[in-house]
């Protein structure tokens, strides 16, 4: 009776079909497992192929896969079904399965949580039931399945006809089928740690998934080999011999060749860099370097992600962008989040890990596929062309204001001058995202050089030559000229409203030095507009009022004749701010020696009877004279003794 306990749902959604929990919590015994009839879907196609229709039914398959993947593809999706065959060391057909299935199918597979791994701890081959599961869940997904891989094997006794015994096509078909991130990462790991050869991780390649699980099942076996034999690369062949020979006899038959000879590798290198530059092509824009920048500071990823972001198409980079918050949890998860980005990017497009790995391949072998080095003069003539096609009025105005405003090194300036006019209009579209990533990066020469390049590999090609040349002795363009002494002259500060800037004019050879007060206690004037010093006439004598005369033209002001606010007064030195009197009158002026607060100067002017008109005057200064004492200019604050530097 406990034994036939209705058990308690387990499942997200009450709708969904309860069949699935059932078989991973088994059945009762002596009772078969009943299907609900709305998960019975006769499959489409038979898997047999009718006579006469293979390459018809063939065709069907291929189309019907692609267009489920297309349809039901998400980045949650991706990492789902990739942390679940991860877990439990699933196959590539099974994964295939997997991303075959309809999204609440998934769903309902994936909340099978614990019983699951219960069920999986319990048999011996976890990918026959869990591809049972699936065809409980979807008959059709697993005779899609199970016709590609019937396509699959009768397209290999062609491929090795056709070959007519070719070594690298055999290679080459052997490590297309099995290809996985999972054994690639797998493969690496254990070369890596045991300092194993390339000939050796070839072989490990060429191996399928399931004897590759059981051969590195016995890795603590094998590390006590090693202590026991001075060439483990020879351990190693020999013993994947005993599993596969003919594995063993493709890697001797490749060294061979080889060894005559490198052109077919060069020519596969060269066919590598090739597609790559051209998937880097079709794939750029400013949005997406831009996109693909951030997402990589911000996770910290490394350069081999970055590369294989940018030969993304544009909808799978949107697509993969848009899971940011959970791929954001998984990182939290995994040590190694490359390695989760670089596998969701081959589930996305399996040739990109390809490309990258081949690429990663030829720069630790550094670059043996690359040409003869560019002359110095083609080099120069190259990057002259490229600057007379490029320069535009808006390419000039753009690359100038942005050169003043963040202070840009002539490197930075080069490679925005090389590029097209199309490519820095792609630049400059990020707007308010590329001001703000300038603002927030201290070398900001550094992120416009790596964005050229990401625009036009070349700019890097040419920029980095071009100084290597301006460093050697006697070769290029003369070094540029060292900047003023005080630095790199930034953009003028913003004006004052309402303030008249007078230009600077070379007055006088003598230095501004603040004039001693006469005998009488009297303090000179500021000088006059025209920068001359005053003469002994004018300095004893002046009109009827006591104004100075030339003192009038000063701002081209008339107020100045009579009194008034000093909202004229501009390009004065502090020393000349600190106040005095006029003589002939009684006229005196008080200021502040701080330039920014000329608005604020008051002046004022002596009555007949010898009083003063009260006058406010700014914070910091002295009280005004009391009435009825003599108009004198009280004694200038200490401060005004020595003259300000000039602003």
């Amino acid at each position: 009776a406990a034994h036939h306990a209705p058990l308690p749902p387990r499942l997200p959604s009450p709708s969904l079909p309860t069949s699935l929990g059932r078989a991973l919590r088994g059945s009762p015994p002596g009772r078969s497992l009943p299907l609900p009839s709305g998960m019975i879907r006769p499959p489409a196609r038979a898997p047999a192929p009718a006579a006469g229709a293979g390459v018809a039914r063939n065709a069907d398959l291929v189309q019907q896969a692609t267009e489920r993947l297309e349809a039901y593809k998400s980045p949650t999706r991706l990492a789902a079904v990739k942390g679940l065959t991860q877990e439990h060391h699933l196959s590539d057909e099974v994964q295939l399965a997997l991303r075959l299935l309809a999204p609440e199918h998934l769903e309902e597979l994936l909340a099978g949580g614990e019983d699951l791994r219960q069920k999986f701890a319990g048999v011996a081959d976890k990918n026959k039931l869990m591809r049972s599961l699936i065809s409980m869940l979807d008959p059709e997904v697993d005779a899609l399945v199970s016709g590609l891989q019937e396509l699959e094997n009768s397209e290999q006794p062609a491929t090795e006809q056709e070959g007519g015994g070719d070594l690298v096509a055999e290679a080459q078909r052997r490590l297309a089928a099995n290809r996985s991130a999972t054994s690639a990462a797998a493969i690496m790991r254990f070369a890596r740690d045991h300092g194993l050869g390339d000939e050796v991780q070839l072989a490990l390649r060429m191996m399928d998934s399931s004897t590759l699980e059981e051969f590195l099942a016995g890795e603590p076996d094998i590390k006590q080999k090693f202590t026991q034999v001075a060439d483990r690369d020879e351990l190693m062949l020999s013993l994947v011999s005993m599993v596969d020979p003919s594995i063993v006899e493709l890697v001797k038959g490749l060294q061979a060749l080889e060894q005559q000879g490198d052109e077919g590798g060069l020519a596969a290198e060269e066919d590598l860099v090739a597609a790559a530059e051209r998937r880097l092509a079709a794939s750029k824009t400013a949005t997406s370097v831009a996109a693909i920048d951030r997402f990589v500071q911000d996770h910290g990823l490394s350069e081999s992600v970055q590369l294989a972001l940018r030969m993304l198409e544009t909808s799978h980079l949107e697509e993969l962008l848009a899971g940011e918050e959970d791929l954001q949890q998984k990182f939290a998860q995994v040590p190694d989040r490359n390695a989760v980005m670089m596998s969701l990017i081959a589930m996305l497009d399996p040739e990109i890990e390809k490309l990258v790995l081949g690429l990663q391949k030829i720069d630790q072998g550094g670059g043996g596929g690359g040409g003869p080095a560019q002359s110095a003069d083609d080099l120069i003539a190259e990057a002259q062309q490229r600057l007379q096609d490029n320069k535009t009025t808006f390419s000039t105005a753009v690359i100038s204001k942005m050169a003043q405003e963040h202070r840009l090194s002539d490197e930075a300036q080069l490679a925005l001058r090389l590029l097209a006019p199309a490519q820095l209009k792609e630049l400059m579209a990020g707007g308010r995202e590329l001001q703000m990533k300038l603002q927030q990066t201290a070398d900001k020469s550094k992120l416009l050089l790596k964005l050229s390049t990401m625009l036009d590999p070349d700019v890097d090609r040419l920029v980095q030559g071009l100084m290597q040349l301006d460093g050697q002795e006697g070769g290029g363009a003369a070094p540029p000229p060292p900047p003023p002494p005080g630095g790199a002259r930034g953009p003028a500060p913003p004006r004052r409203a309402g303030a008249v800037i007078v230009p600077p004019k070379k007055v006088h050879a003598e230095p501004v030095m603040p004039m001693k007060p006469k005998a009488a206690g009297v303090a000179p004037p500021p000088p006059a507009k025209g920068g001359g010093k005053a003469s002994a006439a004018k300095s004893n004598a002046g009109s009827s009022n006591g104004a100075w005369e030339d003192w009038g033209d000063w701002g081209r002001d008339p107020k100045r004749r009579k009194g008034g606010d000093d909202s004229g007064w501009s390009g004065w030195s502090g020393g000349w701010r600190s106040g005095g009197d006029w003589p002939g009158g009684g006229r005196s002026w008080q200021g502040s020696s701080d330039w920014g607060d000329w608005r604020s100067d008051r002046w004022s002017s002596s009555k007949a009877d010898g009083g003063w008109e009260s006058e406010s005057r700014p914070k910091g200064q002295g009280a005004a004279p009391p009435r009825g004492k003599p108009a004198s200019a009280p004694a200038p604050p200490a401060a005004a003794a020595a003259p300000a530097p000039a602003p």
